[in-house]
């Protein structure tokens, strides 16, 4: 009987794991929560599907951009149709949207989101980390601000490129009070950041806030008593001479700068001021002002007593310019639900710093850190790739390129496209003039290449107020309807059955009607000419 002998680990081979992980970079704990959390943000985006919303529109943009290599003067998706001017503030985001999908497809643009969504919470991570806060509060920042922003974060649009700049204003910001390297980026970042949306503004205004906090706090810490002209003097005069003012100073400056590297120039920055009053914004629900009793609300209360708590207990200095951009910024997410993705970024980065004051004043204290051994590192090595493979694996995007099996179109759509009925406008070869629900009208544009011609889709702020209300007359059928669709003139109406009963309704029993396409999501009818 011959007996095999099974190899023994032996302690040269536990000697070799070691020497490798000593070869490794030192990776704390810290560390690793850093690398969990934004492999589970990428992987709990990802689940997302895409809706139907402005996305379209702006890949039908982009796509239009490529194919005549210029930017549109006006709409060019309702020729014939009144316009107001196209505005270039994110002609880029839209022209790399649909140079993605051609690369990507679908399962690109999910995982672009996704992408998009986990460099932002990295940068906000980074950010509150460099206002010197631990780097566990500054996760718990990061994990909030992308809670906070969760009404927004769920649709793909051009502002997220401007989140993820904003995140890194904010870094920015918390390295000017020491350092000169943020001003050699700054100002490559807005000129990237005007032509990709117009939430530069709010970059400025971030800078600006940072410049008028440090000149006021600079100002009463310089030394000098009394109100004598004499001491006000001495007191401008070394604040002028102060490393930090001019930092702070020369941000705001090159960051304008960059902003007017586009194609509008410096009207731009006026343009995108006067965005938000246009007349038919006022209608959309993201553009009203907040109230307790939507989601977004709630959350909006919640950060408030949070912040009560932390003015009442926080041992930290609160400095001007804190004050300054948590007050402007709240004020804007109260004025528009849509300012909240600013709110959600601002908040937690403000807020971090004092809840960690807090936690050290009234925590218990904790034991020094001791020396990582090297199996610890090791073992930290294994945790986070293990985490990373998995997140990625469990993405529905990567595994789809991963295992070469792509998802089909209806597992990547949300159930609200009206898909089938776009196939169905491609097979009758369907096209002219259409009514058509706002949030439809984008999409049905994209699968049928411009073919048909929505009376209004999701860029609304190219909509004529006057073409807008008779957008709104004809969705509620009022008694002078069947004007409104002579008067564009419409070949085609496409009600969304469950959000609009009432005209579906009076579509169907219209003698002018002709019934083309009815399921239990949308109705589609041929409209006559009169007479």
């Amino acid at each position: 009987m011959v007996v095999t002998q099974l190899p023994v680990p032996t302690q040269a081979g536990k000697v070799g794991r070691i020497a490798l992980a000593g070869r490794l970079p030192r990776l704390d704990s810290g560390t690793v929560g850093v690398v969990f959390t934004l492999a589970l943000v990428f992987l709990f985006i990802s689940i997302h599907r895409l809706h139907p919303t402005d996305l379209w529109g702006h890949l039908n943009f982009g796509r239009w951009i490529v194919q005549n290599g210029r930017l549109p003067q006006a709409d060019p998706f309702r020729p014939e149709l009144p316009s107001e001017p196209f505005v270039p503030s994110w002609w880029l985001s839209q022209v790399i949207g649909y140079g993605w999908y051609r690369l990507f497809g679908l399962e690109g643009l999910v995982a672009g989101h996704a992408a998009l969504v986990t460099l932002m919470v990295g940068l906000l991570i980074g950010a509150t980390a460099a206002r010197g806060t631990p780097l566990g509060w500054a996760v718990v920042a990061g994990v909030v601000g992308c809670m906070l922003a969760i009404p927004i974060l769920g649709v793909i649009r051009p502002q997220l490129f401007g989140m993820v700049a904003l995140a890194a204003v904010l870094w920015g910001v918390a390295q000017l009070t020491e350092r000169w390297t943020p001003l050699v980026w700054l100002g490559p970042l807005f000129a990237l950041w005007a032509n990709l949306h117009g939430s530069f503004l709010v970059g400025l205004v971030v800078l600006a806030c940072h410049l008028v906090g440090t000149a006021w706090d600079r100002f009463w810490e310089i030394g000098g008593v009394g109100s004598e002209p004499s001491v006000w003097r001495g007191r401008w005069a070394r604040l002028v001479r102060e490393a930090v003012f001019w930092r702070a100073a020369a941000a705001v400056g090159i960051a304008a700068l960059g902003s007017c590297l586009n194609p509008e120039g410096p009207k731009l920055l006026a343009t995108v001021a006067a965005f938000s009053s246009h007349q038919p914004l006022r209608d959309i629900s993201e553009w009203r002002p907040m109230t307790i009793h939507s989601f977004s609300g709630l959350l909006m209360l919640c950060t408030v007593l949070v912040t009560g708590v932390l003015l009442r207990w926080s041992p930290r200095r609160l400095w001007a310019s804190e004050v300054l951009l948590g007050l402007l910024v709240g004020i804007g997410a109260l004025g528009a639900i849509r300012m909240l993705a600013w709110w959600a970024l601002v908040w937690p980065w403000l807020a971090a710093p004092h809840g960690a004051a807090i936690a050290l004043l009234y925590g218990k204290a904790r034991p020094p850190k001791q020396e990582s051994t090297e199996a610890q590192i090791a073992w930290r090595w294994a945790a986070a790739v293990a985490v990373i493979v998995l997140c990625l694996w469990w993405s529905p995007p990567v595994h789809a390129w991963l295992t070469g099996h792509p998802r089909p179109p209806e597992n990547i759509l949300s159930k609200d496209t009206p898909e089938a009925l776009a196939q169905f406008l491609l097979d009758r070869q369907i096209e002219g003039r259409i009514y058509a629900p706002m949030q439809w009208a984008d999409y049905l544009v994209w699968r049928t290449e411009g073919k048909v011609v929505p009376l209004v889709h999701c860029h609304v702020h190219l909509i004529p107020p006057g073409v807008w209300e008779d957008f709104l007359a004809l969705e509620r059928a009022s008694p002078q309807w069947v004007q409104l669709a002579d008067k564009y003139p419409l070949d085609y109406l496409i009600v969304h059955r469950r959000e609009n009963p009432h005209l579906a309704a009076v579509l169907e029993r219209h003698p002018r009607s002709e019934v083309l396409w009815k399921d239990s999501q949308a109705l589609l009818v041929r409209w006559k000419k009169a007479g």
